[in-house]
């Protein structure tokens, strides 16, 4: 999320766009990701979460792919920027539930912490990294970036479906999700009484 959001203005810029144009741009990643997280969602509840991420994160790399054919035609380049974002965004939302599935509810403090670390290490490395493959290699590498990343994703999915077993319904915990704020009163009211 942080190379998209981090760069997107950065790359609209760099193949002409105008003012509105690059907000209408970086607008249709947002609209993407509000349409389709729910019914995403909704899928990732009812089958094998795994599945859901392999497959999003592949549609995700195709719509990158097909980002960087549409330059010449702004509508076009928006419709598919929109289903990118589609893709996209509800990814980290997935990883936190699938995440969850195996957590035992003393563990989603400390695992929460985590992905907050990880998260924040990933978005202060991936602007960087985009804008220096963007120097090296133009513009497109803004799309190559993202599209190659979600298909390193989609891949290690893939293998993880084959060959690991997924956590049956029934031994799955409820999923809680906390923020840093809350993370951190939590663990400060833990030690309030211990």
């Amino acid at each position: 999320d942080a190379m998209l959001f981090g760069m997107a203005a950065v790359y609209a810029n760099d193949i002409g766009l105008s003012i509105r144009e690059v907000s209408y741009f970086v607008a249709s990643f947002i609209l993407g990701g509000f349409l389709l997280q729910w019914p995403i969602g909704i899928l990732s509840d009812k089958i094998d979460r795994r599945l859901v991420i392999t497959v999003v994160a592949s549609a995700a790399t195709v719509m990158a792919y097909l980002c960087t054919l549409q330059t010449a035609n702004l509508t076009t380049l928006l419709i598919f920027t929109t289903l990118m974002g589609g893709f996209l965004l509800p990814l980290y939302s997935l990883f936190i539930a699938l995440i969850n599935d195996y957590m035992r509810p003393e563990k989603i403090v400390a695992a929460s912490g985590t992905i907050v670390l990880v998260g924040g290490f990933g978005a202060s490395l991936g602007p960087l990294l985009t804008a220096v493959t963007m120097k090296q290699f133009g513009a497109d590498a803004f799309f190559w970036s993202m599209g190659i990343l979600c298909f390193m994703m989609a891949v290690y999915g893939l293998i993880r479906v084959l060959f690991y077993k997924y956590v049956p319904e029934e031994e799955r915990h409820e999923f809680s999700i906390h923020a840093t704020n809350a993370v951190a009163a939590t663990v400060l009211a833990d030690e309030d009484n211990v």
